[in-house]
């Protein structure tokens, strides 16, 4: 099986800290920052491959919404993911 591609990240997304931090103060869904975590959400059923900075599964719709507004004000970019059951890489950015 093939590596995760680990992509060097943009300098506004370098402080992964500080958007774990206010994801897991701001939301009440699940925070996931640890290499096997992100690992499970590097791939879909398609041959592509790459790591997350971090993983939220909301809880809420509000979630959501206040993910997607930290995000924005640490201009990190946001992927979406349903099931992962592409098989051309949609889930993977």
């Amino acid at each position: 099986m093939n590596k995760p591609l680990d992509l060097p990240l943009p300098e506004s997304v370098a402080n992964k800290a500080e958007l774990a931090k206010r994801l897991r103060k701001e939301t009440s869904g699940e925070v996931m920052t640890d290499m096997a975590s992100r690992g499970r959400y590097a791939t879909d059923a398609s041959i592509y491959q790459a790591m997350p900075v971090a993983v939220l599964v909301p809880k809420t719709a509000e979630d959501i919404a206040t993910a997607i507004q930290i995000a924005s004000e640490l201009n990190v970019p946001v992927l979406p993911r349903g099931g992962g059951t592409s098989q051309c890489g949609q889930t993977t950015g």
